[in-house]
C-alpha cells in the first residue's frame, strides 16, 4: 500500500538478527519498476517500468503479473507488455493467489478475479471491527489479512473466503512491527516489506505466525522507497528472475605459439562484469565445446607453466576466462549465470633440430657431394650453416628433409670437413 495512510514516527526496535533465506525471490514495485530481489544475497534488479504508484503485485506461474493500482488491475507478461486490464468498484489494497484463485482485498470487501477472462466477482463485505486496509496472504492452506494502515496496530484475521463477514481475529503482530507496505507468504512464513525514509528502514522481513516473531532478511537503499506490494516465491518455481549480468569479458589475442617449454604469460580478459559473489578465473582447456570437462589447469591470472606430466607439445590448448559464483575459492560450475570468454588457441611448439648425413665419407677437391639434411619441427625451415671453405650460407627447406651440396674448391687442404649449423628456424621457433 501507499499514499493513503498517515504515518507516525516509530522509534521501536524490532528484535531478530539479520539473516539470509536461501531460495526465495521477492517481487514488488520499487521506484516505479517491477522489481525482483533474490533473498539469498539481497541483490535486486528492476525489470520494467510500471505506472506511478501501485499497491500490490502477484506473479503467476506462467509469468503473468497482476499489478494493482487503486481500482485498476493491469495484467503484464514477463517482458512488461500489458496483456489485459480490469476494474473494481472499490479501491484495491492487495491481491493474492490462494488455492489457484486470485483474491482482491478492497475497501469494500473481498473479490475474486477470473484469470481467463478477468471477470471481477464480489464475494462479500468484511467482518465488524476488521481493519480498513487489507494485505492478503495465503499461508498453510488458509487466507489471511493483516492491516496495511498505521492505525489500529497489526491485527491478523483469518479470512472466511465464502462469507468474509464471518472472518475471525487471530492475533496481533508485535507492537514494534513497522507498517507493512506489502505482504506475502511462502514455505510456512509470512513476508512483509517496510520503508519510510529516514524513519523506517526499507527492508523485507519474514514473520513466523506460530511464534509471533519477525526477522529482517534484506535491507536496501537507493532512496526509491520500499517495495510497494510483495509476492515471495521459491526460486525453483519463480517464473521471472533477474537477467544475468555476469560476464567473463573477451580476451584480445590471436592464437598463441610458445617455443619449447616457455611459460605462457597471456593477456588478461577485457571488460569482465562480476556480481556480488562472483570471481574470475583463467583456464587452459582442450575442448571449447566442453569446457568444464576438459580443464587442464586453472589460475587466477592468464599465466601458465608447461607441465610435461599433463601436457604435450604440438597439442592445441585454449586459454579461456570464466566468471561465476564463488564456491570456496573456485567457480561454481552449476551457477546459472556462469559465463566464459572467447577461447584463444595456445600451442607449445618443440624447438627445431637438424642433423646431417652422407653416404660418402671421402671427397676429393674439385668434386661435389650432396649432404642429406634431416629436420624436426614445423616446416618450412630456414637453415643457416657454415662450411669451412666459405662464409655462412642460408637455405630454405619446405619439408623435413632436403640436400646441401658441398663442393670443396681445388687446393683445399686434406682432412675432415666440419659442417656447422649456426641458426635454425621453423614456422614458429628459432634456435641459435
Amino acid at each position: 500500500m501507499q499514499k493513503r495512510s498517515i504515518l507516525f514516527l516509530l522509534l521501536w526496535i524490532i528484535g531478530g538478527a539479520s539473516v539470509s533465506l536461501n531460495g526465495q525471490i521477492a517481487y514488488g514495485i520499487y521506484g516505479n519498476y517491477f522489481t525482483a530481489m533474490d533473498l539469498s544475497d539481497c541483490s535486486l534488479c528492476q525489470l520494467f517500468q510500471t505506472p506511478a504508484g501501485g499497491d500490490d503485485v502477484t506473479v503467476l506461474s506462467d509469468g503473468r503479473i497482476i499489478f494493482i493500482n487503486e481500482m485498476l488491475g493491469l495484467v503484464y507478461d514477463a517482458q512488461g507488455n500489458i496483456l489485459n486490464s480490469f476494474n473494481c468498484p472499490h479501491e484495491i489494497h492487495s491481491n493474492c493467489l490462494h488455492n489457484g484463485v486470485l483474491y482482491l482485498g478492497t475497501s469494500g470487501g473481498l473479490y475474486t478475479v477470473n484469470l481467463t477472462n478477468y471477470l471481477v466477482t464480489f464475494i462479500g463485505g468484511w467482518a465488524p471491527g476488521m481493519h480498513s486496509l487489507h494485505g492478503l496472504y495465503s499461508l498453510n492452506g488458509s487466507l489471511y489479512s493483516t492491516n496495511l494502515s498505521n492505525s489500529g496496530g497489526r491485527p491478523i484475521w483469518l479470512v472466511n473466503i465464502t462469507n468474509p463477514t464471518q472472518s475471525t481475529f487471530v492475533q496481533n503482530m508485535p507492537a514494534s512491527t513497522f507498517q507493512p507496505r506489502g505482504v506475502s507468504a511462502s514455505n510456512g512464513l509470512m513476508y512483509y516489506s517496510t520503508g519510510f525514509v529516514p524513519f523506517i528502514p526499507a527492508s523485507i522481513w519474514s514473520y513466523d505466525q506460530a511464534t509471533n516473531t519477525s526477522t529482517e532478511l534484506c535491507g536496501y537503499g537507493g532512496g526509491q522507497g520500499p517495495f510497494w506490494g510483495l509476492d515471495v516465491l521459491p526460486a525453483a518455481t519463480a517464473p521471472i528472475t533477474c537477467p544475468c549480468i555476469t560476464s567473463a569479458g573477451a580476451i584480445p589475442s590471436p592464437a598463441i605459439n610458445l617455443c619449447g617449454t616457455a611459460p605462457l604469460n597471456g593477456p588478461s580478459t577485457s571488460g569482465p562484469i562480476l556480481g556480488n559473489n562472483d570471481i574470475l578465473r583463467y583456464f587452459l582447456i582442450t575442448n571449447p565445446t566442453n569446457i568444464t570437462n576438459s580443464i587442464v589447469s586453472v589460475s587466477t591470472t592468464p599465466n601458465f607453466s608447461f607441465n610435461p606430466a599433463t601436457m604435450t607439445q604440438n597439442t592445441t590448448y585454449y586459454l579461456i576466462a570464466g566468471a561465476g559464483e564463488n564456491l570456496n575459492g573456485s567457480i561454481n560450475f552449476a551457477d546459472t549465470c556462469l559465463n566464459f570468454s572467447n577461447a584463444i588457441p595456445v600451442t607449445w611448439r618443440p624447438l627445431p633440430e637438424v642433423t646431417f648425413t652422407t653416404t660418402n665419407s671421402s671427397l676429393c677437391t674439385g668434386d661435389c657431394e650432396d649432404i642429406t639434411v634431416n629436420l624436426t619441427g614445423n616446416p618450412p625451415f630456414s637453415l643457416t650453416y657454415s662450411p669451412p671453405f666459405s662464409g655462412n650460407q642460408v637455405q630454405v627447406f619446405p619439408t623435413n628433409n632436403g640436400l646441401i651440396t658441398l663442393c670443396p674448391p681445388v687446393g683445399s687442404p686434406p682432412g675432415s670437413i666440419q659442417l656447422q649449423a649456426t641458426a635454425l628456424s621453423d614456422a614458429f621457433c628459432t634456435c641459435q
